[in-house]
């Protein structure tokens, strides 16, 4: 698993008002967390639909409690 970006979803779980923050500038909100993205790092983000609300993204993405991986329907971590 990608540990930045897993620290960027963690804190999307935990946070809301970082999840507004995401919607309104993905990488300035990464930046926020001193987080220094690649590029494919930031291509992955980029694949989410920041748009649309916390619950219906929380039901796209999934979060493997026994791994801790998360993914996406794209099947990108």
């Amino acid at each position: 698993m990608n540990p930045v970006i897993s620290q960027v979803m963690d804190r999307w779980v935990a946070d809301p008002e970082f999840s507004n923050q995401l919607r309104d500038d993905l990488e300035g909100a990464v930046a926020s967390l001193g987080l220094e993205l690649k590029t494919e790092e930031l291509a992955m983000l980029r694949q989410i639909d920041w748009q649309v609300n916390d619950t219906d993204l929380q039901a796209r993405l999934n979060m493997d409690t026994g791994s801790g991986q998360w993914s996406y329907p794209n099947g990108w971590w």
